[in-house]
């Protein structure tokens, strides 16, 4: 985590801490960390079932939360794609 925070440059754009999250009572997402900064692209990879979709569901909230620390710097961004 250490390593990608050096990579923000300042305030993150987006940055989760610890989301535990899933659909119903199916817990997917455990203690999960990110952290993009402004102006910054992010790819996520990983075998099917690894939760990329469900993070993705946690920020625009589709997914139960269990659990999170969820910071948006300039929440309009997130609102404006969700018009």
């Amino acid at each position: 985590m250490e390593k990608i925070s050096g990579l923000v440059n300042g305030e993150a754009f987006l940055k989760i801490e610890s989301l535990n999250a899933g659909y119903g009572k199916m817990e997917i997402l455990h203690d999960f960390n990110l952290q993009v900064g402004k102006g910054h692209s992010l790819c996520m990879i990983g075998p099917n079932g690894a939760g990329k979709s469900t993070v993705l569901h946690s920020i625009f909230g589709v997914t139960k939360i269990f659990q999170e620390i969820l910071s948006l710097i300039l929440e309009t961004v997130i609102n404006q794609l969700l018009k």
